[in-house]
């Protein structure tokens, strides 16, 4: 049972102000190397502080639920736990600290009474403040209305489709020798954007085509007829507009998947193919007879769907690029593995991954410098050990639990819509992480704490308003059915004839 107070809350008192910093933040990240440079991410981390202060100045705990809360206070408070000195006496009992301890004797550094936990405890401070952008984030839209909701899903699909044009341009200069916008370190023969990484920028690009999928089913469904309506006169008065937003949808999706097959990540465009057959699945059944294509609407969406994602499969193995990285990654997962051993329960300490692995390096990766395990899930594991398992498993069970609260709401207006769509690309990308390190890009971080902050919203709230909605809708229908009285006293649609009064002096 939805009381008054949650079918009409009020608006947050900085609403208005997270909303504008989101978006400052959204245009802001993906300029500057997806916001991997100091200058920027010290710009994004300012403006997450800004939105964790506006969320948190009024009652923002009301909109999480308990799991949530745990979870936000849980990230915010191991960093610190790392960083709190522990006695020396207590740093020697713990799993794999026995070489640093030793490296300290042997730099004279042997009196000191307390250490933190964390191996490299400036690393993780650097850590805890790359957290403030997705907290800030995931707190800030949780807070914003509605209608700010659709525009954000609008910006982000409009920075996707930029970054895919951009990539496109990359990608055919480059194959004459010159490629025209080229990342500095970037990957000379795959579209990059302006991400240093092609399969960073795939991240980008896999997270947003669910959303762009779930706008341009909703278009298709909402040309539908409405109650007290004839089909053909219903398609007729609204068919334009609904064609024109399938049509920018359908061509925003379509550009977000040739952007992805020219990065030519193999796991990219993968998800792609995931990404399309699962948004067609859940969507297409919710169109029906309510669709502007009909009734057999459903089954050509399945159809299309499905036959684009099978076409995918040649191109992957057309255009998709395996490099040295890829080469060596089950070297860097066996020896990640070998120190999350080593380390375990505790881990070296957030953010320490870069630093520690060199004591694990085996001699097949050379002299080369390994900064990620190429899966965030090791790395984690590598970092924190058991508080990372315990972190994920909570996430992955609100995800889930809120996957059944959605499904039992009855109608599909904008909103589920949206929300589904977020669902799918923060699903996408947590199987992207098995193989890469998305999550520890500045504007991927951005996008993944938005999509997950919009999928686990209310979905009880945009139902009562939608209800509402169609009640003013039919009440307006009810108003054009019936008979009209002008001021002067003529029922609207009579003749002019029929309107005018005998003058009696004639």
């Amino acid at each position: 049972m939805i009381t008054r107070a949650e079918a009409n809350p009020e608006p947050h008192p900085f609403h208005r102000g997270a909303f504008s910093l989101i978006v400052l933040a959204l245009l802001l990240a993906p300029l500057f190397r997806a916001g991997a440079t100091p200058m920027a991410s010290i710009a994004l981390q300012l403006l997450a502080l800004g939105m964790i202060l506006a969320t948190l100045w009024s009652a923002p705990l009301a909109r999480l639920t308990r799991a949530e809360i745990v979870v936000l206070v849980l990230l915010a408070l191991l960093p610190v736990a790392y960083l709190a000195p522990v006695p020396i006496s207590l740093i020697e009992t713990l799993p794999g600290r026995a070489t640093y301890l030793e490296g300290l004797r042997l730099s004279g550094l042997d009196g000191l009474d307390s250490l933190p936990v964390s191996v490299y405890p400036s690393a993780t401070l650097a850590g805890g403040l790359a957290l403030l952008l997705p907290i800030g984030v995931f707190l800030a839209v949780r807070i914003v209305e509605h209608r700010h909701v659709l525009w954000l899903v609008q910006l982000v699909l409009a920075v996707c489709v930029f970054q895919a044009m951009l990539g496109l341009v990359q990608f055919g200069t480059a194959q004459s020798g010159d490629m025209l916008f080229a990342v500095p370190g970037g990957h000379a023969d795959s579209a990059t954007g302006t991400y240093p990484n092609h399969n960073h920028l795939a991240g980008l690009l896999e997270m947003a085509l669910p959303l762009a999928l779930a706008l341009l089913f909703y278009s298709l469904r909402s040309g539908s007829t409405a109650r007290g309506y004839p089909a053909g006169r219903r398609i007729a008065s609204r068919l334009p507009l609904h064609v024109n937003q399938a049509a920018l949808y359908g061509s925003v999706a379509l550009l977000i998947v040739i952007g992805l097959i020219f990065t030519r990540s193999r796991t990219g465009i993968l998800l792609a193919m995931v990404g399309i057959v699962s948004s067609t699945l859940l969507f297409a059944r919710h169109l029906g007879s309510r669709s502007i294509l009909g009734a057999t609407g459903t089954l050509v969406a399945l159809v299309l769907g499905v036959g684009i994602a099978v076409g995918l499969a040649p191109v992957m193995d057309r255009f998709s690029m395996v490099g040295v990285v890829e080469d060596l990654r089950f070297d860097i997962f066996s020896a990640s593995l070998i120190g999350i051993g080593r380390m375990f329960p505790i881990g070296s300490g957030p953010a320490t991954y870069p630093d520690a692995f060199a004591a694990f390096q085996p001699v097949e990766l050379g002299r080369a410098f390994i900064n990620r395990a190429h899966s965030d899930y090791l790395e984690w594991l590598f970092d924190v050990g058991v508080f990372a398992a315990l972190i994920t498993g909570l996430i992955l069970l609100i995800y889930l639990n809120h996957w059944r609260r959605i499904y039992r709401q009855p109608q599909w207006h904008a909103e589920r819509f949206i929300q589904v769509g977020a669902g799918i690309g923060v699903a996408l990308m947590a199987l992207h992480e098995l193989l890469d390190y998305n999550l520890y890009i500045p504007a991927n971080q951005l996008v993944f704490a938005l999509l997950l902050g919009i999928f686990l919203r209310s979905p009880d709230i945009p139902l009562i308003r939608s209800e509402r909605t169609e009640a003013r809708r039919d009440r307006y229908q009810q108003s054009r059915a019936s008979p009209k009285v002008t001021t002067a006293g003529a029922v609207e649609g009579t003749s002019i004839q029929e309107r005018q009064i005998e003058n009696p002096f004639r």
